[in-house]
């Protein structure tokens, strides 16, 4: 899958799903509506812990069996 191409190391990932929606059945669909489902629910769990959108992120509680299971998603998403 190339979507590197249209995601930049740079960017956040809440604009690059809102890039990727429009796109979902037509010709230049990177990702299926499964795949946006998938990465909304990442980004979500990871918001918990980013300065911008938890203004109390150093006090989040880290759930070690959680955090692994969003670990092990990450990588079997973009292994594929």
């Amino acid at each position: 899958m190339l979507f590197w191409r249209t995601f930049p190391s740079v960017a956040l990932i809440g604009p690059f799903i809102g890039r990727c929606v429009p796109w979902v059945g037509g010709a230049n669909q990177t990702f299926s509506q499964v795949d946006i489902y998938k990465l909304r629910a990442l980004k979500d769990y990871c918001n918990n812990f980013h300065h911008d959108t938890n203004l109390a992120w150093q006090t989040e509680a880290i759930n070690s069996q959680e955090l692994t299971g969003f670990c092990q998603r990450v990588l079997a998403f973009v292994r594929r």
